[in-house]
């Protein structure tokens, strides 16, 4: 492994090069490369890493960035839980946006997942910025609810009677259409109608999109 190579340090320093040099490739590439060395590189340049890329003009590097900072979280989850903590008050969206990415971790705990949906999702779910409100209900409440469902109807049944327009459509969000068709996930129909009846009666442009979106996603599944 990279991390036990005698060569850690030309590693890192190839790492970083790539980086700095951009592009999808090498970036990819790059922090692949950083993730892989261990201790030899500092939170502190793994962070700038991820700002570095997050804001690229390139949303494949963007992902990029999301994809690191998943690795980092459960890597040392307390430790990047603050550096996301910090994240979601960045002025700058692609920052804010990387925090609710890279949160979509198929591995944490139920204790892990509750700190990031108070501590991530809680500050975002009222986010005014288009790109961070379709990051956050369509993907990552989405992965929320499939990972860990009781947590998530939870949090759910909280902001869906906010009156929080942008929280009500990023719950609406949550419900994929693959989600609703499969037998697997059959019951959460339910769920999602209950959360609509709620919706339906807020008079909010943007909640009614999101009310006839998700009735649209509905209907699709009773043909």
């Amino acid at each position: 492994m990279a991390e036990k190579s005698p060569y850690r340090t030309e590693i890192k320093k190839l790492g970083l090069d790539l980086i700095q040099q951009g592009g999808w490739g090498r970036t990819y590439v790059g922090s692949h490369l950083l993730r892989e060395i261990g201790e030899i590189v500092s939170r502190k340049e793994l962070v700038e890493v991820v700002y570095r890329l997050a804001n690229d003009s390139s949303w494949e590097i963007r992902e990029t960035a999301a994809g690191l900072l998943k690795h980092l979280l459960l890597k040392d989850f307390d430790y990047y839980l603050g550096v996301m903590k910090k994240m979601v008050k960045d002025k700058n969206p692609n920052i804010r946006r990387a925090a609710v990415v890279g949160s979509m971790q198929t591995k944490l705990s139920d204790e892990q997942t509750e700190k990031v949906a108070l501590f991530v999702y809680t500050p975002l779910i009222t986010d005014e910025n288009e790109y961070v409100r379709k990051n956050l209900g369509p993907f990552a409440l989405d992965n929320f609810l499939r990972l860990h469902p009781p947590i998530a109807f939870k949090f759910f049944d909280r902001w869906v009677k906010s009156r929080e327009p942008r929280a009500i459509w990023n719950v609406l969000n949550a419900f994929s259409i693959s989600r609703l068709k499969s037998k697997k996930y059959g019951a959460w129909v339910k769920e999602a109608k209950n959360y609509l009846k709620i919706a339906e009666s807020f008079d909010n442009k943007t909640v009614q999109t999101a009310v006839k979106s998700l009735r649209r996603r509905l209907e699709k599944i009773k043909a």
